[in-house]
């Protein structure tokens, strides 16, 4: 058990088990990870993978491992309720409330925050990012957007994802997912050429499905696409420009709604959000992968890393324009040498 508590996962540990497969002489549940420092390709437990030891751990404090069990309690056990009912029921639509919308995005945040790029950031203040997360964990999502001293950063983000909406894509082909847990999609701003947005960010949950948290502009410029006075899309995106959809919401007390303003003020946990499932095409699944393969910081998780090939292709064909923050070169003969591995131990 001491052992268990130690390994303490940055990506959620049931979220690893829908890219894993079971290991035939262990029956163990493990991921094929390509490994860019050590620039191999090979298969790890998913128990001692995507973790650091002890890091939410609290030294001053009687209970030391408060974080974990919030974060086992508040995200990740609903959470986990969530993608299993995903896997049972969804066919062409999802239907969430708003508690369960409350935990995705509660989610988002916590991922937002406990990866190793945002923790690294608190060098030296590491018991405040663990007193951010905390605050986090135990407070409902609406009461992150208000004012809290001491908790502007967390107030930020909430507010970034207040002000955005979901979208659920699919694939045939297979996603991959990196030690950040997420990948961003930041193109130029057409309003303002010098700068750029965030279109959204993407976050895999399984090989097959993940979620978008789209920037909030897109929402505006989707309900203005057929007015008198359409305006110019955010920004360009391969992914948005093709797929946009936003979710068909029933609010309990409809009645009371005149305007979006109302919808706060009258908001009831059972409200309902039903998104439709977007499929994508096998080239804007590579597209999804290159942004999350540019993005990890050392580590990509997948479940068919010979069904990664393509996107590997894909980055590194794009990786000749520049922008690039990791080189894939290995790739090719570490594949080969995990498959020729793989043969022999059959």
């Amino acid at each position: 058990m001491g052992e268990a508590n130690k390994k303490q996962h940055y990506v959620q540990k049931a979220v690893l088990k829908k890219f894993s497969h079971t290991q035939r002489q262990s029956k163990t549940d493990v991921i094929t990870i390509i490994d860019a420092k050590r620039k191999k390709i090979y298969d790890k437990n998913i128990s001692n993978t995507f973790c650091i030891d002890n890091m939410y751990d609290f030294e001053e404090i009687e209970e030391v491992k408060l974080i974990e069990k919030e974060l086992n309690e508040k995200i990740e056990g609903p959470m986990s309720t969530i993608l299993n009912r995903f896997d049972t029921l969804c066919h062409n639509e999802f239907t969430i409330n708003r508690s369960e919308l409350e935990t995705i995005k509660k989610y988002i945040l916590v991922q937002l925050y406990r990866n190793p790029r945002n923790r690294e950031q608190y060098k030296g203040e590491i018991d405040k990012w663990k007193k951010e997360m905390l605050h986090i964990l135990q407070t409902p999502f609406d009461d992150l957007l208000n004012d809290s001293i001491g908790f502007d950063g967390v107030r930020l983000f909430a507010q970034d994802i207040h002000l955005s909406f979901m979208m659920i894509v699919r694939t045939r082909d297979e996603f991959c997912i990196n030690d950040m847990g997420y990948a961003t999609e930041r193109m130029p701003c057409n309003a303002i050429p010098i700068a750029s947005i965030d279109n959204y960010i993407v976050f895999p949950f399984s090989p097959h499905y993940a979620i978008l948290k789209v920037n909030g502009l897109w929402k505006m410029y989707f309900q203005k696409l057929y007015s008198k006075h359409p305006m110019t899309p955010p920004s360009c995106s391969p992914i948005l420009n093709k797929y946009l959809k936003l979710p068909k919401n029933t609010y309990v007390n409809r009645d009371k709604i005149s305007c979006e303003l109302d919808i706060w003020g009258s908001r009831d946990p059972k409200d309902e959000y039903t998104y439709h499932i977007v499929d994508i095409s096998k080239d804007d699944t590579d597209f999804l992968n290159t942004l999350t393969l540019n993005e990890t910081l050392e580590i990509i998780g997948v479940h068919d890393v010979n069904a990664i090939s393509t996107s590997i292709d894909e980055f590194r064909r794009r990786a000749k324009i520049g922008g690039a923050r990791i080189d894939y070169d290995f790739f090719d003969d570490a594949l080969k040498e995990y498959n020729d591995k793989k043969q022999q131990n059959k």
